[in-house]
């Protein structure tokens, strides 16, 4: 079996900066409003409004979450590459062990 440890490194980077450009995204988002009676004093517009407020708070929350996702693929994938690598190593010292008794 072979497994490319420098590119699970790498999509654990990728994903660790994916996770920063979701927290700016998310900070940006969160701190932005909707202001009340932005869309008129009228009951649909009121309605309306609570929607998009709803929705900007829902939006908010999701983009969080992808953030904490997105941290942890990046800490599983570096954490499988120093599992994998150890295992290497530990390999290699058998079979040598192995070889050496021969």
């Amino acid at each position: 079996m072979y497994v490319n440890i420098t590119g699970l490194r790498a999509g654990g980077t990728g994903s660790y900066s994916s996770a920063d450009h979701a927290d700016q995204s998310s900070g940006s988002l969160s701190r932005t409003a909707v202001s009340s009676g932005m869309f008129g004093s009228f009951s649909e517009a009121k309605a309306f409004g609570r929607r998009v407020r709803s929705a900007h708070s829902h939006n908010v929350g999701l983009i969080k979450n992808h953030t904490d996702q997105l941290g942890k693929i990046g800490d599983h994938a570096r954490h499988v590459a120093v599992e994998f690598e150890d295992m290497e190593r530990r390999n290699v010292a058998d079979i040598r062990a192995v070889q050496d008794a021969l």
